[in-house]
């Protein structure tokens, strides 16, 4: 049976390479929408909050000049990422997907930081358990050029 519609609810935890980490001020969480159109191939538009941040990020006010040392840092990150999303299916409960995709994020920060937003090629694994018809847990991971996450979370199928 292939469903056609999927709502994707989960928790990330986020790395922001050599430039901020991300720290618990807030659960970070993403909703996705997905759309089935074969069993072994879906679509997912993603929208993720990857959490606040209040630490030490590396003072750059420019992409060509970057001070020695490190400053306090306070700020947020969003992203709004489009994914193909092939699947394989070892049996009826378990399956492994793969995620390929382009994300935009937004990134508000008290540092004057290279960059405060952009688009990126971003790619993925995860295996998803099956519990009911219509229910499954996730797991997996993200992989962008300046963000790594790890996903934990619950899909309906309808």
């Amino acid at each position: 049976m292939v469903e056609s519609g999927r709502v994707d609810l989960g928790y990330s935890e986020s790395n922001l390479d050599g430039f901020l980490t991300l720290n618990d001020d807030q659960t970070p969480v993403s909703v996705t929408l997905g759309y089935q159109a074969a069993s072994y191939l879906g679509i997912e538009i993603a929208w993720a909050d990857h959490g606040s941040f209040n630490g030490i990020g590396f003072n750059c006010p420019a992409p060509a000049v970057c001070v020695a040392g490190t400053v306090p840092a306070k700020g947020d990150l969003k992203s709004v990422s489009v994914f193909a999303v092939p699947q394989w299916h070892f049996n009826e409960r378990i399956s492994a997907l793969a995620k390929l995709g382009i994300s935009r994020w937004d990134l508000s920060s008290s540092l004057p930081a290279p960059k405060k937003d952009g688009t990126e090629f971003v790619y993925g694994a995860s295996l998803r358990l099956r519990l009911t018809r219509s229910l499954e847990v996730q797991a997996g991971v993200e992989i962008a050029e300046d963000r790594d996450s790890a996903l934990v979370g619950l899909r309906w199928s309808f």
